[in-house]
């Protein structure tokens, strides 16, 4: 075995310490199979209760869609309803 050979094995023998150590930093979520603390019996047959709650909805992207011409006499109409549209989601929304 020559000194390059050698070198590495010290490298990589150090490189696990730091590696085992920073992850012992971070937590148990980081450590390994191996190195990770195993549950008991009594651990695994407790009750873990688990509340689900709805959330409210974040829309990214809106585009209303445009299926007439602006400046129509329809364009005018069709405004009016989408205007009544959304005043009756906004009842909606502050009843329920």
């Amino acid at each position: 075995m020559d000194i390059f050979e050698v070198a590495w094995q010290v490298f990589n023998i150090k490189l696990e310490a730091l590696e085992r150590e920073a992850a012992r930093e971070q937590g148990p979520a980081c450590l390994s199979p191996r190195e990770a603390p195993q549950l008991s019996v009594v651990d695994l047959e407790r009750s873990h209760p688990i509340t689900l709650t709805e959330t409210g909805t974040d829309f990214l992207l809106v585009m209303p869609c445009v299926t007439i011409a602006g400046d129509s006499e329809e364009a005018k109409v069709v405004e009016a309803a989408n205007k009544r549209y959304t005043q009756l989601l906004a009842q909606r929304a502050a009843t329920d």
